[in-house]
């Protein structure tokens, strides 16, 4: 018995089905049906790369839907963007984002810099 799964990023909302056999088509059916039929085509797909994901009936999905793909080889360099994402989400066990507790402080976005905010003027 397998569970396929998937969790958005930013939201963290997760899908997940029982599965008896991966096979590819399954798969692509459950990227359509719990993704993109329900939410939208997402920009990108990350994947362990394993044989239901990496194939032909996949690239041809993606390719259709105009995800982006991407060299499976650049990974390392989006380490430090998924970092950031996992250590600015606010975990409902700890009731705090791993940031603030190591720092003591809840990180100053990116955001709040280009648009100031009373948290970053004082």
């Amino acid at each position: 018995m397998y569970i396929l799964s998937t969790t958005d990023y930013f939201s963290r909302w997760a899908e997940a089905v029982p599965l008896k056999k991966v096979k590819k088509e399954i798969v692509a059916d459950f990227i359509k049906s719990n993704i993109i039929f329900r939410y939208d085509i997402p920009r990108y797909i990350i994947t362990d790369n394993g044989t239901p994901f990496d194939n032909k009936l996949m690239r041809s999905l993606c390719e259709n839907l105009k995800v982006v793909s991407k060299n499976k080889r650049n990974w390392h360099e989006k380490i430090g963007e998924a970092l950031w994402a996992y250590r600015t989400t606010f975990r409902t066990a700890t009731q705090a984002t791993p940031y603030s507790l190591v720092y003591g402080v809840e990180v100053v976005l990116p955001l709040e810099q280009q648009i100031p905010s009373l948290r970053i003027t004082l």
